[in-house]
């Protein structure tokens, strides 16, 4: 269940200049793009997902082909299209995690777990060649942040990927969450399109969930070509929880 948390598919509307050079001005421009994209409206979007999870010790997995569909007036609503594996697995956590995140996208729970400085304070986190990683620390102990690193592309000024650990268990029978989303530019818009957890449950072990969401429309334009979250991409960079 503590596999529901963390997941968000609101979009991200990136609008910073990006620079040629890892400069202090470059990171504040960054950092403030990360935040203004943070407070903006989530668009409305038609997207089919990918997901899967399992307890890893005792090789009990579960997956569904799920159609999702939102709006920023009435939230997200999703139809299962196909599934299989579990049924332990697609009900407590597959499910489980859907459910959450359509509670959530009706409740001011998005704003609560936005990237935002409201939630964060943000520090220089790295360099890396085209891209500058961003700190996030946690205002407060809250299962809905994450105590990581946000890295965004020093070119294009978009947020590519976001890693690191809940900022505090979800509950007792669950800890060590680790998260890593990635995200893409869709039609001007950048939205999440993959995502990993691993954690550890007590009397389980280690269990994992992996998702990937591909766009059909954004505000009900099609998109040209669902992309895939992983096309010509490397593997999302999270270190996963060993048994």
């Amino acid at each position: 269940m503590a596999l529901a948390l963390s997941v968000s598919a609101t979009g991200l509307t990136v609008g910073a200049d990006a620079t040629s050079g890892p400069t202090n001005g470059t990171t504040e421009r960054l950092m403030a793009a990360l935040d203004q994209t943070a407070r903006r409206p989530a668009r409305a979007y038609k997207a089919q997902r990918s997901l899967k999870a399992g307890l890893i010790s005792k090789g009990e997995y579960g997956w569904m082909e799920v159609m999702t569909e939102f709006t920023p007036e009435h939230g997200l609503t999703y139809t299962v299209l196909s599934e299989g594996g579990s049924s332990r697995i697609r009900n407590r956590a597959l499910r489980n995690v859907l459910d959450r995140e359509v509670e959530a996208s009706r409740s001011a729970d998005a704003r609560a777990a936005a990237f935002s400085t409201d939630n964060y304070r943000y520090q220089l986190g790295g360099v890396l060649p085209n891209a500058v990683q961003i700190g996030l620390m946690p205002r407060r102990e809250d299962p809905r942040l994450i105590n990581g690193l946000a890295t965004m592309d020093q070119r294009t000024a978009e947020l590519s990927y976001v890693e690191g650990d809940l900022a505090k268990n979800p509950s007792f029978w669950v800890r060590d969450v680790r998260i890593a989303r990635r995200y893409s530019q869709i039609s001007t818009v950048t939205l999440p399109v993959e995502f990993r957890s691993t954690a550890r449950v007590r009397m389980f072990g280690p269990a994992e969930m992996h998702m990937t969401i591909a766009y059909l429309s954004i505000d009900g334009v099609p998109v040209d070509r669902a992309p895939s979250a992983v096309d010509g991409q490397p593997a999302l960079p999270i270190l996963l929880t060993q048994p």
